[in-house]
């Protein structure tokens, strides 16, 4: 009687310790794909219309007002180890992770003469781009 209740007591730790890892999955899936989405918008708001600086300016009031809330993720996100999220998830989430930075970086990149001619647009770009880095690495 003892084995089996040790046996089934076993069991059920196991099944609850596997749906917590599926939530951690599934939260940093989400901060991941909410840095994502972010990387986008900032891409646009840089792109649209015909003043670079109004539209990094822009950029920077968007992840200044989206930071406190996705920093909260991102922070939780980069400390997960292996026992938190799958294997499968954390490779998932550092390629979105890269590829989010990749698109802020490639912004700035793509506006590298024009930076040049500017100082100040180069100023807010680097600001851009490194308070996105910051928030892309939990902080």
């Amino acid at each position: 009687m003892a084995a089996r209740t040790t046996l089934l007591y076993t069991l059920l730790l196991a099944i609850v310790l596997g749906l917590g890892g599926c939530k951690k999955d599934e939260l940093a899936m989400e901060a991941a794909t909410e840095l994502h989405q972010l990387a986008n918008e900032i891409a646009a708001k840089v792109q649209e219309g015909d003043d670079r600086k109004a539209g990094v300016e822009a950029a920077q009031k968007l992840l200044d007002e989206r930071r406190p809330a996705l920093q909260a993720k991102m922070s939780e996100v980069v400390l997960m180890t292996r026992e938190d999220i799958s294997e499968q998830t954390a490779a998932q989430v550092n390629k979105a992770r890269a590829d989010a930075s990749l698109v802020v970086v490639g912004v700035s990149l793509g506006l590298v003469r024009e930076a040049a001619m500017d100082p100040e647009l180069g100023t807010k770009l680097t600001k851009l781009t490194d308070d996105f880095t910051k928030l892309s690495d939990g902080e």
